[in-house]
């Protein structure tokens, strides 16, 4: 027997239509010592149209993803490890997708200790079923030292033959320019109404006013 060749090429129907052929040559020897050789084709044109489209669309929701400054976190539940866009590394400071580091790790353990256990409630809910989505906001440390707000939003997209869920894949946005724009109009309107309930209460009634 001999090793098989494989060769890409392009080949026209009888129609005239161009066609993408992926063809095998395997060599070898009948059991009388007679050299053979057999010759596989196949056409790879729907294949590799389909394969160019789906490039093209993770390219373009790729791009859109960055415009938007949405990162993607793709975790897998059995090992505890995730895979990560390159927004998503960027909105922790980092770059080069993240140099190859332990991104879940990572990312747990710059979560504030007061909201990394609404964090994992908020994932637990959705793993165990009572929930559809995991949304959390929460306070992540910066490589700066700072504490930056963060939203994630996540559902189950996979399960084990058991029905346990063991895959989640979500997106991560950083909202600390609303959470403080939140957090300002919050403080407004809490000095409004301390203005109007002074206001009313020092404002003269209406019989004081007549008898004035």
């Amino acid at each position: 027997r001999g090793l098989g060749d494989v060769y890409k090429r392009q080949g026209h129907t009888k129609s005239g239509q161009e066609i993408e052929l992926d063809l095998q040559m395997n060599r070898w020897t009948t059991g009388e010592g007679h050299a053979r050789t057999t010759v596989i084709i196949r056409d790879l044109t729907a294949q590799n149209s389909a394969e160019r489209e789906l490039r093209r669309n993770k390219t373009l929701y790729d791009l859109a993803l960055q415009g938007s400054e949405i990162g993607v976190f793709d975790v897998n539940l059995n090992t505890g490890s995730s895979e990560v866009s390159e927004t998503w590394c960027r909105i922790m400071g980092y770059e080069d997708n993240c140099n190859g580091m332990d991104t879940q790790k990572n990312f747990l353990s710059r979560i504030h200790p007061e909201d990394l256990r609404t964090l994992k409630q908020a994932d637990a809910d959705c793993i165990a079923g009572k929930t559809e989505r995991s949304i959390a906001e929460y306070r992540l440390k910066t490589r700066d030292g700072d504490w930056s707000w963060m939203k994630s939003d996540a559902v189950i997209v996979e399960w084990d033959a058991h029905g346990k869920a063991s895959r989640m894949i979500g997106t991560q946005t950083d909202v600390t320019a609303l959470r403080h724009d939140r957090n300002a109009l919050e403080v407004s309107e809490k000095r409004f109404r301390q203005v109007l309930v002074c206001l009313l209460y020092t404002s003269p009634s209406p019989r004081d006013r007549t008898r004035s």
